[in-house]
């Protein structure tokens, strides 16, 4: 996970506005309207992290027992998807590139990619979606927190979406958590991913499929809508570079 940092103009103060993921030592991958950061641009991106506004993250029960600490990383310069559409929120998926490249560490670990032909098909019953963002009662969350979400017939997520005068872009799936969960994405969470364990290569990796586009602000009123990864991992691989 990633939280990306923004600074607005003539302040020193980091704003968390925005999340991301890890693809690479140099690249974190958001959506296209954290990457072009209309006003701000992004200016700082954190990774580690588990407790925000927390020096250190340690063990309740055990003050020694801590992770790691986080690391800070400038950002070089950001890229949203050239066809993102402000109103549909279509091809709503940009990169940050870093200043320098990152040392993966056990806290510090980049997403897979849905790159082949089976995983870009893959459709799975739930997801894990994972974020600080706020809660159902406007709370921004202090700890990383992860539920498991299920995906949402598309023809109902459109219906649903429908009544608030939104038409869902192609490139856009929906989940939602169940009764009695917090899963859903709450405002705050934008882009942050959603995936799930799947085959990779012969391996069993944690494979991002979707990126949090953005939600209602009740949170649950209706399901939260994510970027298809998969649709757009030709786009990722083309804007890359060492």
């Amino acid at each position: 996970m990633a939280i990306v940092l923004y600074r607005e103009d003539g302040s020193d103060k980091l704003s968390p506005l925005c999340m991301g993921s890890l693809i690479n030592q140099r690249y974190v991958m958001t959506t296209a309207q954290c990457a072009n950061g209309d006003p701000f641009k992004p200016y700082r991106v954190r990774l580690g992290e588990h407790t925000i506004d927390q020096e250190e993250d340690c063990n309740a029960n055990d003050e020694e027992d801590c992770a790691p600490p986080v690391l800070d990383v400038d950002v070089e310069c950001s890229l949203g998807h050239q066809g993102y559409d402000h109103g549909t929120k279509l091809n709503n998926i940009g990169l940050i590139r870093l200043a320098r490249a990152v040392q993966f560490q056990d806290h510090i670990q980049p997403v897979c990619l849905p790159g082949t032909y089976d995983l870009a098909r893959t459709q799975l019953p739930n997801y894990i979606v994972s974020g600080w963002g706020r809660n159902e009662t406007r709370q921004r969350m202090k700890s990383l927190r992860k539920a498991i979400v299920s995906s949402v017939d598309e023809t109902k997520c459109r219906t649903q979406y429908a009544l608030f005068g939104l038409t869902l872009a192609e490139d856009q799936f929906c989940a939602e958590a169940g009764a009695g969960s917090s899963g859903n994405s709450c405002h705050g969470d934008v882009g942050a991913p959603l995936g799930y364990t799947a085959g990779y290569y012969g391996t069993q990796q944690f494979v991002q499929f979707g990126i949090a586009a953005f939600g209602t602000f009740g949170c649950r009123e209706a399901p939260s809508v994510y970027t298809n990864v998969s649709v757009h991992v030709g786009w990722i691989i083309g804007n890359i570079r060492p």
